[in-house]
């Protein structure tokens, strides 16, 4: 009966409203004190910023080399920014609109950000409705909750970019691919019939495009192609109506094509598309390099606290994909009804033999597993083979890894996964607490220590102190063979961290936010905004977004100032020839330091009035 209660209350409504609060507990603290943070969620929010005035702001109030763009070629200043599709600037504009009431002149970066906190809440829901149609509810609560508290979602969700967006587009994408799927393989004779499921598809994977290019297709395809090889089917392929679902697909994507096309040429719209995907695949971008193995090493710490049963998971969820087609260890007894037991383990030899062999026969298990592998494996390869690695490229593959971890910490808390207190299962736990204990107390005091106030440094020491207390409650359970119950704690723990950290440490961390002091300094002696801005040396774009876009990038500061006689000048000491710049028509309003994250390096700034 208790069991029953349970499966009912997580699939119920009250279940997804406690997945909603969660999310809100996470994602909102910091959001709207936290500056913009530098590089690339200033460049998103600029380019909405610049996209909403184009529609917002009266004629005569537009600037052609900022609104020129409109709708369909987003900018940050008068540069063209489309390596990125449009749909998450959409998104930002309307949600500034919405927010200011159509008043450009007040928004604030909180209001790109929302859209990011919203789309990664999707996704947390698409998880958790996924995981009930494809296991148990109770999974699917876990898994939701797991992906939700993730420091990858967390830390994302916190900033106005595109990576929640296609989290929440390739999420939607694989969940209706799985239903339509299923309902295609209960009703046999409902193959080539289009469903609202099979429409979904369609449409969530062109706002996946629209999203970030290529990534959501090159998911959903490697993994429908994975799934019709390993199940020797290819009749899911059809089951998706390729033909009218293509239709859609075309509808919602190529008007936008065609615009773009339009405005900057064929040949220039293709040689961006080329770099960012053939480019970024061949070479490393903007120097974000990384070994074989990079995106594995770091789904630790950036899932963590649900990475505690992953890798046994995995393994547990291969096996029941594979089914009888998969040779097991010596020692097997066919007549042993449990499927997580581990016998006696066979050499490596025989091991590695058989995992070859299993892995190219055909799977004769539970569809479930295998599609959350298939949606997991083949993607996974293909982000470590690429050159460029950044680590929230894997983020749309979290959904199943949380799944499949959900499932076997499940059958942990239940007593029915085995192997959970062998060697290597220890020693992954230690790393799992270490790894958390870095989390809890690194974070907080790494940032509020180094960089903040002593009011600041007292709420460090506080978070890291309830944090590491309530995950040393959670190292204990472990220790007992209690997973389920630590999981719970560290769970507890994150968010405790996150509510420290995020909420009232890093925004008032000063020496982290040099663009902040600078343009207090200028609006103190600027309070009409009528002086051209221009900086040298210091060229980061979240003080092109607190400058509203008026920012000049300056190379020399001596010709700029010259050409600018009643300009405000940024500059580094050693960029100022002492004999020429100090003499009346230059006058020093202040000096700004700090610590320069995106860069790191220590940053000493000087503001200067040109003229009088």
């Amino acid at each position: 009966m208790g069991r029953w209660r349970a499966v009912r209350t997580a699939r119920s409504l009250p279940a997804g409203l406690v997945l909603i609060v969660l999310c809100a507990a996470v994602y909102l603290p910091g959001a709207f004190s936290m500056p913009p943070v530098d590089r690339d969620e200033s460049r998103f929010a600029q380019a909405s910023r610049q996209m909403f005035e184009s529609v917002a702001l009266a004629d005569d109030n537009q600037s052609p080399q900022l609104h020129d763009g409109g709708l369909i070629v987003p900018k940050v200043q008068s540069t063209p920014r489309l390596n990125k599709p449009p749909l998450i600037y959409w998104a930002q504009s309307a949600s500034a609109a919405i927010f200011t009431a159509g008043d450009p002149t007040r928004d604030a970066v909180w209001m790109y950000r929302i859209p990011s906190a919203l789309f990664a809440t999707i996704a947390v829901l698409a998880t958790w409705r996924l995981g009930c149609s494809m296991f148990d509810p109770r999974v699917g609560f876990t898994a939701a909750a797991l992906l939700a508290v993730c420091p990858m979602v967390v830390w994302d969700a916190h900033q106005a970019r595109a990576d929640q967006l296609l989290l929440a587009c390739t999420t939607v994408t694989m969940w209706a691919l799985w239903e339509t799927l299923s309902r295609a393989r209960s009703r046999p004779s409902s193959w080539l019939r289009p469903t609202l499921w099979s429409a979904l598809f369609w449409i969530a994977l062109a706002l996946g495009v629209l999203a970030k290019g290529p990534i959501t297709p090159m998911i959903a395809a490697l993994a429908l192609l994975a799934f019709c090889l390993k199940s020797r089917d290819w009749r899911p392929i059809r089951a998706l109506t390729p033909a009218p679902g293509l239709l859609i697909f075309a509808a919602i994507t190529l008007p936008w094509v065609i615009a773009v096309i339009d405005r900057v040429g064929f040949d220039e719209y293709r040689a961006i598309v080329f770099g960012e995907t053939v480019g970024r695949s061949g070479s490393a971008m903007e120097g974000h390099a990384g070994p074989p193995g990079f995106h594995l090493f770091l789904l630790v710490p950036l899932f963590w606290p649900g990475c505690l049963l992953t890798a046994i998971s995995f393994v547990r969820a291969c096996r029941r994909a594979q089914g009888h087609a998969l040779p097991r260890p010596a020692g097997f007894n066919e007549n042993d009804n449990d499927d997580d037991a581990i016998h006696v383990p066979a050499p490596i030899t025989v091991r590695t033999k058989a995992f070859f062999r299993g892995l190219f026969a055909r799977a004769h298990g539970r569809h479930a597993e295998l599609f959350c592998l298939c949606w997991i494996i083949p993607s996974w390869i293909a982000f470590e083979l690429i050159a460029t690695k950044l680590p929230h490229y894997t983020l749309p593959l979290y959904p199943p890894i949380a799944l499949l971890t959900a499932r076997g910490l499940l059958q942990a808390a239940a007593r029915a996964l085995k192997g959970v207190d062998d060697g290597a299962a220890l020693l992954g736990h230690r790393i799992w607490v270490g790894v958390g204990f870095l989390i809890c107390a690194g974070l907080p005091l790494g940032i509020g220590i180094t960089f903040g106030p002593w009011a600041i440094k007292g709420v460090a020491i506080v978070t890291a102190c309830f944090a590491c207390w309530t995950l040393w409650r959670a190292w204990r359970r472990v220790t007992m063979n209690q997973l389920g119950g630590a999981q719970t704690l560290s769970l507890i723990a994150i968010v405790i961290t996150y509510a420290g950290t995020l909420g009232v440490v890093l925004p008032h961390a000063d020496g982290l936010w040099i663009s902040p002091k600078l343009n207090n300094l200028i609006r103190a002696h600027n309070p009409d905004n009528d002086r051209p801005i221009g900086a040298v040396g210091y060229h980061e774009d979240s003080l092109v977004f607190l400058t509203r876009g008026t920012l000049d990038k300056a190379d020399d500061a001596l010709s700029w100032a010259r050409e600018n006689p009643r300009g405000i000048l940024i500059a580094r000491p050693e960029d100022i020839d002492n004999a020429d710049m100090r003499g009346p028509s230059l006058t020093e309003l202040g000096r700004v330091r700090g610590y320069n994250y995106s860069n790191g390096r220590l940053t000493d700034l000087i503001v200067f009035r040109v003229g009088p």
